[in-house]
């Protein structure tokens, strides 16, 4: 697809976000291909400028979850038995629906509501050049300056891409362990909540693996929505490329990295703890993934914390 990712490039392009009261399936599937898919033409008056290196405090507002919700109660069942399916509980009709799986390491990087399914193939078919957005006040250098090549984030890439179920679950269990944040902790809203810590000793700048969800366009998030609620939008990521919406949706489809906290709410009076590890968005093949890379050493049983920015607060 062409690049339409707010990435930082050689070239400087203009990246522009559809409003969120704008219903951007309206204004992008007016115009039809012979094969049936819609147009990507591009609509200036519809949109507003943003700044090119605006990705970070974007992925900050609209990112990662920090106030996680309390696991479901049927979580566990899934967890005994690694591929023995689970049925879901028969609930009232009129009750919201539970998700009975809250995240699962074997989930892959592809997963695609309809609306975005038809996105990815219309995008990703031709040649594009690999671009990589990292936070403003993270540089890699010396022997760990190969994190900022296009050249490796295109291997990063391709070898989760490539990775089996088993595999991805084995490489993220590796890294990353999910636990209950404990009773005592000074973070009283999140207390028995989710989080993560590292299961080995691990060495700065090294990438635990991908926060993966579903990918969502236009009627999709709307469609999630309806049946999961608010927490749709608290578990995603936008990776919204220039004219086109698009939402990576994690609660339900993620993995263990949904479970990572935020290193401070920035509300007076609350805890900060020092981030230490960050989020990086790379467009491979015109298609973004986002990955948790450390910021530096983290020792076996830390918790693994990312600062969300001030943004992401505004709304909560």
């Amino acid at each position: 697809m062409p690049d339409k990712s707010r990435i930082r490039s050689e070239a400087p392009h203009t990246s522009v976000i559809l409003p969120q009261h704008q219903d951007e399936s309206n204004q992008l599937g007016k115009a039809v291909n012979q094969d049936g898919t819609r147009m990507l033409d591009r609509v200036d008056s519809q949109f507003s400028d943003q700044m090119e290196d605006d990705w970070e405090p974007r992925i900050t507002l609209e990112g990662i979850p920090v106030i996680p919700v309390t696991l479901p109660p049927d979580y566990m069942l899934l967890r005994d038995k690694d591929d023995e399916p689970v049925k879901p509980r028969k609930r009232k009709t009129t009750a919201i629906k539970t998700l009975t799986r809250y995240w699962d390491n074997r989930a892959p990087l592809h997963q695609f509501g309809h609306e975005a399914e038809w996105l990815h193939k219309r995008l990703s078919s031709g040649q594009h050049k690999t671009r990589l957005t990292l936070p403003r006040n993270v540089r890699p250098k010396g022997i760990h300056r190969s994190l900022t090549s296009t050249v490796t984030w295109e291997g990063i890439v391709e070898r989760w891409l490539t990775m089996d179920a088993r595999t991805r679950a084995g490489e993220l269990e590796r890294n990353i362990k999910h636990v209950a944040i404990k009773n005592d902790d000074p973070r009283l809203g999140l207390r028995g909540q989710s989080g993560a810590v590292a299961a080995r000793n691990i060495d700065a700048f090294t990438v635990l693996g991908p926060y993966v969800g579903k990918y969502c366009h236009g009627r999709d998030q709307q469609e999630e929505q309806s049946v999961h609620g608010h927490n749709v939008g608290r578990y995603g990521v936008d990776c919204s490329m220039d004219a086109v919406r698009l939402d990576l949706c994690g609660y339900g489809y993620g993995n263990v990295t949904v479970c990572i906290n935020a290193n401070t709410t920035y509300r007076p009076g609350d805890v900060v703890k020092a981030a230490n590890a960050f989020f990086a968005m790379v467009v491979y093949r015109g298609w973004p993934y986002v990955f948790v890379v450390t910021r530096n050493a983290v020792a076996q049983g830390d918790e693994i914390l990312v600062d969300y920015g001030r943004f992401y607060w505004l709304g909560h």
